[in-house]
Formats: structure tokens, C-alpha cells, sequence
């Protein structure tokens, strides 16, 4: 194994109409998907459950699947783990059930993957689909053959991505910073500007007289 770079493949630990509500940043080293509570979760790669814990805060109930090489992934805010310590587990197995457990903001999955203890991206190491907020790019689907959607990008940390376009509505996630993100519709309310950038995904492009984030300019 190269050093500090984990050679393993992971498959996706949700269905491909799941959506992603938050990316991996400085400040969240995980993916969150917002999925129901009951959704089933799938192991991304073959292994041992090396951990199942119940806390009232923080993750909430989890698990934590331990792939050899010091490979470890945690899955957690759930409803139910499957499984018991100790337990082996082959890829794709259902492993545990999402819910809104812990420091939540509402329904969703929240997934790490660690090598030698310290939490890394993920995502490139991911085969199969995969829906909502990551690079075009980096997703394994077919996109259509329909003009490119404008895209946002969000400049500030924290931004929050909210089930409705105001700011009373539920709380899903978090936006990540500095990646282009497809918007798929724009909701002006007098100066204030919201952007839907999937079903029941909203974020605030202009609040109050600040400004969150601008549009890509694309390339003629």
C-alpha cells in the first residue's frame, strides 16, 4: 500500500436516487446523503464490524466496519445498526438503517472513511451512481443531452441547504465551498435569491443584503 494513499475500491452505501446534501470539506470530513429514516445502508466494501455505539449526541448510533490495511468506514445517525461487533460483513451487505439520530438537522446518513485513523476523501475511490452535490465529472451516470444548467458557487463556509426557499424551513445540510454546483431553478423573493439545486434543496445565493455566492461565468 502506497503511503498515505489507501488502494481500495469502495462501492456507493446508498440507492443511486439518493442525494448528496453535503460534500467533504475542511470543516466536514464525511458525505452526508439525506435519505428517510428506514433507508436501508450498504456496506462499501467487505469486512468486520469493529464497532457499534449508541451516543445521544455527536454521531448518534453508528457503526464502524474495519476493511483491513488500517481501512476503516463509519456510517452513522442511525435509526438501527443490523449488525454486532465482530461481525463479518461483504460488500453491499445491508449493515444498518438511516435515521436522525445524534446531532442531527434532519433525516440523512452521515459516512467517513478513515486510513490510519485520519479521515480522507472518499469520493474518488467510489464506483457505481451517485446523485447531488459532486463533480459532474467524478460521477459514474449519463448525463442528457440537454444545454448545461447554470451553475453556482459558494464562497462562504456554513451556507445552509434547507428543505424550502426560506429560512424557517427544515435544515438538511450544509453547502460545500469553492465547487461548482448545477441549479436547476432560481426563487427571487424582493432582493433576497434562493437557489433549488434538487428536490426539496434550497440555499440562499442572496440574504438580507449578503451575498453567499455568485454564478459561473461558462465559457462562450
Amino acid at each position: 500500500m502506497a503511503e498515505g494513499k489507501p488502494q481500495i475500491q469502495f462501492s456507493y452505501p446508498v440507492e443511486p436516487d439518493a442525494w448528496m446534501t453535503q460534500g467533504y470539506s475542511a470543516k466536514h470530513r464525511a458525505y452526508d446523503w439525506g435519505v428517510v429514516v428506514g433507508t436501508p445502508l450498504y456496506a462499501m466494501q467487505s469486512g468486520v464490524v469493529s464497532k457499534v455505539e449508541a451516543l445521544q449526541k455527536g454521531y448518534g448510533l453508528y457503526i464502524v466496519l474495519d476493511h483491513g490495511d488500517q481501512i476503516e468506514s463509519l456510517y452513522a445517525h442511525l435509526s438501527e445498526a443490523l449488525l454486532s461487533e465482530g461481525d463479518p460483513v461483504q460488500l453491499r451487505q445491508v449493515i444498518a438503517l438511516s435515521g436522525n439520530t445524534g446531532n442531527s438537522t434532519g433525516p440523512h446518513v452521515h459516512i467517513e472513511a478513515r486510513y490510519k485513523g485520519v479521515a480522507f476523501d472518499f469520493l474518488p475511490l467510489l464506483s457505481g451512481k451517485a446523485l447531488g452535490i459532486c463533480e459532474p465529472e467524478r460521477m459514474e451516470i449519463v448525463l442528457p443531452e440537454f444545454p448545461r444548467l447554470p451553475r453556482i458557487i459558494v464562497h462562504v463556509d456554513d451556507l445552509r441547504l434547507r428543505a424550502e426557499p426560506h429560512t424557517n424551513s427544515l435544515i438538511l445540510g450544509y453547502m460545500p465551498v469553492d465547487m461548482p454546483i448545477e441549479v436547476v431553478r432560481v426563487v427571487a423573493d424582493g432582493s433576497d435569491l434562493w437557489c433549488q439545486i434538487g428536490l426539496g434543496q434550497y440555499c440562499a445565493l442572496r440574504w438580507h443584503g449578503e451575498v453567499y455566492g455568485s454564478f459561473v461565468k461558462e465559457k462562450v
